[in-house]
């Protein structure tokens, strides 16, 4: 198991075994996360997308999460949980460096690319109050999420790309909604967009109104 595994049957059993492995899991993704991010600012060249801000979000909100189960165990050195914090850091600015990825083109601002890095942002900013940009990285998570919600998702409640997306979209979405009533956004993602996307009863894989690469035939 990785680390959000070993994190959840640490919190559930108290077992310290566990939450030793979700902390080295997670000290390895947060090495091997920067030195990936950093090379495709650096040269542009990415053999598939695991470095990228889709899944890199992904990761982010997951290791937000996990941490979050265990930083409280008592297995985290000083020097750990400074190398832990410096990284989430790193990782959650480089996040909002549109070198990495321009959220500010309205074609990738769409994307679920940006679905993940604002939901990756959001969970970050919940777990790491204490960083001083966190409220800033909130908001700006918060309104691109808002702002996909009014102009990406179709009146029949598609994804504007296609069902996997739809779903893998769907993921991370319920998740911050929930932790949203943990806050003080308790009605912010209760919207019709946001209902929309789990009653859409065609499962349509709808094109973007902005130019795509995607072909019809093949999406």
């Amino acid at each position: 198991m990785f680390g959000i595994e070993n994190a959840t049957v640490y919190m559930i059993e108290q077992n310290l075994d566990y939450a030793i492995r979700s902390k080295e899991a997670l000290l390895y993704f947060l090495y091997d996360a920067q030195w990936g991010m950093q090379y495709w600012i650096n040269t542009g060249t990415n053999l598939d997308d695991t470095y990228q801000a889709v899944h890199i979000g992904r990761r982010l909100y997951d290791w937000a999460a996990f941490y979050d189960r265990f930083q409280d165990s008592g297995v985290i050195t000083p020097e750990e949980d400074n190398i832990i914090r410096s990284k989430m850091y790193w990782i959650a600015e480089t996040m909002m460096d549109t070198a990495y990825y321009n959220y500010t083109q309205e074609h990738e601002r769409r994307h679920n690319f940006n679905t993940d890095r604002s939901n990756g942002l959001f969970a970050f900013s919940v777990v790491f109050p204490e960083y001083a940009r966190a409220k800033y990285l909130q908001e700006h998570a918060l309104g691109e999420i808002l702002w996909q919600l009014k102009y990406s998702v179709g009146a029949d409640g598609s994804w504007p790309e296609c069902v996997r997306y739809h779903a893998a979209v769907l993921t991370k979405l319920f998740s911050s909604a929930s932790a949203l009533e943990q806050i003080d956004y308790s009605t912010i993602l209760n919207g019709d967009a946001y209902a929309g996307l789990f009653d859409d009863p065609n499962n349509r894989c709808l094109l973007y109104t902005s130019p795509s690469p995607r072909d019809p035939k093949t999406s």
